[in-house]
């Protein structure tokens, strides 16, 4: 498949996670306001050199206070538009313009990340990791240049996954099984109703922690057995990503890491190639 194609089927779970990502950020935009939890008069004393001094701090004060800040989480949803726009209409023009797209929604981010770090986690880090590469891919003519990219992509997925897991295979919690029972046992990252079944069988919870274990830290071992490892890596991560969304909430991540996936495919296809 070639890579402009990869490029495109990335992009339409990106641009689901975009659009989900910052239709949340809108619906709780009373945090924004002065008198909300991420008030632009607090965050600026923990960013002196950016947005209190020099001849940027006026435009960038202007731009990050409330409801002005509101455009940015907008502007993602236009540019998340053009990106599924352009998988359903297969055109240069198109292509092209998802590939702008993908620079928007990096940029935007990007902004939106300086003026809140706090918060930030994997499916931030993946969103960005994808919009990269799909600007690249989209409007570098280069084929190497736009291998590169999705190797990278898929690289980032599968450092993700080892990273994850093997900081969860020394964590204490996580290796007696009680990390998943207590997570889900909170209200802000949890279902309390699932946390109390498992906090009763607690052989359940051993099993689902090592099985996350397992799965995290044998993704990139997966990929050496070219497209049949890497379909045993999606078919995990979609199971894993689900559980997520429903049980924590954490819906971006399903889409953000599933934007990856494409790009998976396409390095495990040259892996293939390597075996035969």
């Amino acid at each position: 498949m070639a890579p402009e194609s990869v490029a495109l089927w990335c992009a339409l779970p990106l641009a689901a996670a975009v659009v989900l990502d910052s239709l949340e950020l809108i619906a709780e935009r009373r945090h924004l306001r002065d008198d909300g939890l991420f008030a632009l008069p607090v965050l600026v004393t923990g960013r002196p050199r950016t947005l209190m001094r020099g001849p940027q701090a006026a435009p960038l004060r202007a731009l990050f206070g409330y409801p002005t800040v509101l455009a940015l989480p907008a502007l993602q949803i236009v540019a998340a538009a053009v990106l599924a726009a352009a998988v359903a209409i297969r055109t240069p023009a198109l292509e092209v313009a998802a590939g702008l797209g993908a620079i928007v929604i990096i940029v935007a981010r990007g902004l939106l990340y300086l003026r809140n770090q706090f918060g930030l986690d994997g499916s931030n880090h993946m969103i960005l990791a994808a919009s990269t590469a799909i600007a690249v891919v989209l409007l570098v003519p280069d084929q190497g240049a736009q291998q590169i990219a999705l190797y990278y992509l898929a690289g980032q997925l599968l450092l993700g996954y080892a990273a994850s897991g093997i900081a969860k295979a020394f964590s204490p919690e996580w290796r007696s099984g009680s990390a998943i029972p207590e997570i889900t046992s909170t209200i802000s990252y949890g279902t309390p109703a699932v946390g109390a079944v498992l906090m009763r069988h607690r052989a359940v919870g051993l099993l689902l922690c090592w099985s996350v274990i397992a799965f995290e830290c044998s993704a990139p071992l997966l990929l050496l057995a070219g497209t049949p490892g890497a379909v045993a890596i999606i078919a995990g991560g979609l199971a894993f990503h689900t559980g997520v969304a429903a049980i924590m909430g954490l819906n971006t991540f399903f889409w953000s890491f599933a934007s990856a996936y494409p790009a998976l495919l396409y390095l495990a296809s040259q892996v293939d190639r390597l075996w035969q």
